[in-house]
This record gives structure tokens, C-alpha cells and sequence, in this order.
């Protein structure tokens, strides 16, 4: 049942404000469990890796890398599009509360992100963000360097340079993928 545009309530901005932070708290929340996952994933390939070549079971351990190389090229996808979300959220919040007596206590609380003085929202965006640029890329780079110990089949070793080339293009905003939102009936 739809309501008709002249019943609409105008939206007070403290209405507005608990709607801004729920959602900028369910994208923290789905981030925050994509790099557990991530994570977590990531360290049993990396023990798995180390166990098989202990065991000298290492004929065709190049596949388990490229199984990592996959894993974070997923997870860093998701992990960087909800960052983005808790980012455009955090901003919507900082506008919103701008010119209100509620500025002080938002910019002295959990909205200063980086602990080394204020660099404001840009910085906030490119330092916010260390798990999918720092993290990820590091492992991607220690991924292409195991297919390189391993033996890797020379595609494979390329395929991994242009996954590793993609990744860190798009993590740091060269290119961006295009999203369209899907509105129901």
C-alpha cells in the first residue's frame, strides 16, 4: 500500500540523523565481516600452502595462490564498495549535522577517523580505507610472488599480474565500477 505524496510528513534533520547512522552502522557491520572472512580465509590457504610444502606435496601447489589471488579480488570488491557506502553515509551525517549544536560533539567523537590531527574528508577517504588498500594488495603481491616460487604456468603468472594490475587501479580510484540501484514495484 502506497502512501499518496500529499500525507508525506516533512522529515525533521533528527529523524534524519538516526536513519543516516543506522545505515552507516549496517555497512560498517557487513565490511567489518567480509574482512573477517577475508581474513580469515586468506591464513588457512597460507597455512594450508605451508603445510603442503613441508610435507613435500608441492607438484601442484601454484593452484592454492591462485585460489588466494581469487578470494581477495571478491572480498576486496565488496570490502571497498561498503567502505564506500560507510564513507557516502559519514558524509551525509557530516552535512547533516553541520550548523547545529550537535557539530562539536560529532567532530570530537567517533567521526575523527585519523588519530594524527584533522585532514578532513579527504583524507579521511584515502586513509580510511587501510584493509582493502593496504592489506589486500599486500597479500596479492605475496600471492604473486608464491606462483613465481612455485612454478606457475606462465598464464597463470600473467593472469595474476593483470588481477593484482586491476585491483590496485580500482582500490585507488583510477577507475570505478558502475552500480545502478534496483528500485522494487
Amino acid at each position: 500500500m502506497r502512501v499518496s505524496d500529499d500525507k508525506i510528513r516533512p522529515t525533521k534533520w533528527i529523524d534524519k540523523l538516526s536513519i543516516f547512522m543506522s545505515c552507516m552502522s549496517y555497512e560498517e557491520g557487513i565490511r567489518t565481516s567480509y574482512q573477517s572472512l577475508l581474513t580469515g580465509l586468506e591464513l588457512g590457504i597460507l597455512g594450508l600452502v605451508f603445510t603442503l610444502y613441508q610435507l613435500k606435496l608441492s607438484d601442484f601447489l601454484w593452484v592454492l595462490p591462485v585460489v588466494g589471488i581469487i578470494l581477495c579480488i571478491f572480498f576486496g570488491v565488496a570490502c571497498e564498495f561498503r567502505a564506500r557506502n560507510v564513507d557516502y553515509w559519514r558524509n551525509q551525517i557530516t552535512t547533516l549535522v553541520m550548523k547545529t549544536d550537535l557539530e562539536k560533539n560529532f567532530e570530537e567523537a567517533k567521526y575523527s577517523w585519523v588519530p594524527l590531527g584533522k585532514v578532513g574528508r579527504f583524507g579521511e577517504r584515502h586513509f580510511g580505507h587501510w584493509f582493502e588498500r593496504t592489506l589486500v594488495s599486500f597479500i596479492l603481491i605475496i600471492w604473486q610472488i608464491s606462483l613465481w616460487l612455485f612454478y606457475a604456468p606462465p598464464i597463470i603468472l600473467l593472469l595474476g599480474i593483470l588481477a593484482t594490475f586491476f585491483w590496485i587501479i580500482y582500490v585507488f580510484r583510477v577507475i570505478e565500477l558502475k552500480g545502478k540501484i534496483i528500485t522494487s514495484p
